[in-house]
């Protein structure tokens, strides 16, 4: 993977020459390798440059120094010099020293192994904990730790007033606190059972809700954005699609959507099909949600394990990745994945799966989030149209409150989830 950090890293000359002496070119994926050697010409031919000049830099790059490339190659370049070009965090900047440090020492002591390892006469033991030493006294240390004594006021403030993100259901609300900053919901349910809808119906009436320059922002690589947008609409009116062609003949069916979820950016939904973790995570910071979709979080593609990993340590890490991130920029992740078969083995864990029975996971994907909302089903037709909402983990429950075991009606045709009278 193109390490951009790193790259944005080399954009100013102050930065350049601080961390480019560390940088081990050795141990870098070859895009990124040849990049560097691109911005050391720069810097070497504009001696006064205290930054790089994209559009020179760019000049130079495709029309001089990489004139044979193909277009889908310059297409691929093009983006990254865009993602390069972005001032990188203080935060960021801070830590980067110390990852160029460990990644230095790692290539070291691997090539120092190897050499080992091929009958060079080295002191193995004494000249690896040479390098540890060497790159241990560079390490950027850690500010002296002071303990802040909470406010408790200002700790309790949420509580007290009961603040946060409520559900249209009130069956879901008497068993789950409001939803806050840093809470990671997993939404599960059988292949074609309305989780989609039931995001749809939640997200809308979240919308109105949430502050006007935080909007709710759904990602979404599971179906086609307008489909998606459309049932957004039907969800939020109540109303079929004939009622909603209506509407839109009359002319009233935008400004009625708008006004049902706050105003028209309150709800943003994106395609997503092929996105990695962490091109979602440069679109979070840009839109800085109060509320992250994630539809379906098990097709992101995630970069950050072996690839010889097995595919529930892979999402184990993915969902623990996710939320780390919400709890950092302080948004709810709703997260939706399936039930395995398994809950189908019978009518009970049909209606009220348990846990373990999320698909692809054995423990991973649970201990990752706050909560797990399963929507069960029944096979029987006369009950086709009830869902089973339960919370077999439950880190949001109402002190005092029940467990959550809802019966709900599910009306497909308007997308919306009904307490039963």
């Amino acid at each position: 993977m193109i390490d951009i950090s790193l790259l944005r890293c080399l954009r100013e000359r102050a930065d350049y020459d601080t961390y480019r002496s560390h940088v081990p070119l050795n141990a870098l994926e070859d895009r990124t390798r040849a990049l560097i050697e691109d911005i050391d010409k720069y810097y070497r031919k504009f001696k006064e440059a205290e930054a790089i000049d994209f559009v020179l830099f760019r000049d130079l790059f495709f029309n001089h120094w990489h004139r044979g490339m193909t277009d889908a190659q310059i297409e691929l370049f093009d983006k990254i010099l865009n993602r390069v070009d972005v001032e990188l965090h203080q935060d960021v900047k801070a830590t980067m020293m110390n990852s160029l440090l460990e990644l230095k020492f790692a290539t070291d002591t691997a090539n120092m192994i190897q050499h080992y390892h091929s009958g060079e006469e080295i002191q193995i033991i004494q000249q690896v904990q040479q390098l540890a030493d060497q790159a241990n006294d560079k390490l950027t240390r850690r500010k002296e730790r002071t303990y802040e004594v909470p406010d408790f006021d200002e700790l309790m403030a949420d509580d007290l007033n009961n603040a946060g993100l409520r559900f249209r259901c009130e069956s879901l609300n008497r068993s789950i606190r409001p939803l806050r900053g840093g809470d990671f919901v997993i939404v599960a349910g059988r292949p074609d059972k309305g989780k989609t809808s039931f995001i749809a119906d939640n997200a809308t009436f979240f919308a109105q809700q949430c502050p006007k320059d935080r909007p709710i922002l759904w990602l979404s690589n599971e179906g086609v954005r307008n489909n998606i947008i459309k049932r957004a609409i039907q969800a939020s009116l109540g109303c079929t699609t004939p009622e909603m062609v209506l509407k839109h003949k009359n002319g009233t069916l935008m400004d009625e959507y708008h006004v049902a979820i706050g105003h028209p950016l309150a709800l943003q939904i994106e395609d997503i099909c092929g996105w990695t973790n962490f091109e979602v995570a440069e679109l979070v910071e840009q839109v800085n949600p109060s509320v992250l979709i994630l539809d379906m979080i098990d097709k992101v593609t995630f970069l950050g394990m072996d690839k010889g990993a097995r595919t529930d340590q892979n999402l184990e890490e993915m969902y623990s990745w996710f939320r780390e991130f919400g709890i950092a920029h302080e948004y709810v992740t709703l997260a939706t994945s399936q039930i395995s078969q398994a809950a189908c083995d019978s009518p009970t864990t049909q209606m009220w799966p348990d846990d373990w029975m999320l698909k692809d996971s054995r423990t991973g994907k649970q201990g990752a989030c706050d909560m797990i909302m399963m929507l069960g089903h029944n096979q029987d037709p006369q009950n086709a149209h009830y869902r089973y909402i339960s919370a077999p983990k439950n880190k949001l429950h109402i002190s005092g409150s029940p467990p959550l075991r809802s019966t709900v009606q599910f009306d497909a045709d308007r997308s919306r989830f009904i307490d039963p009278h």
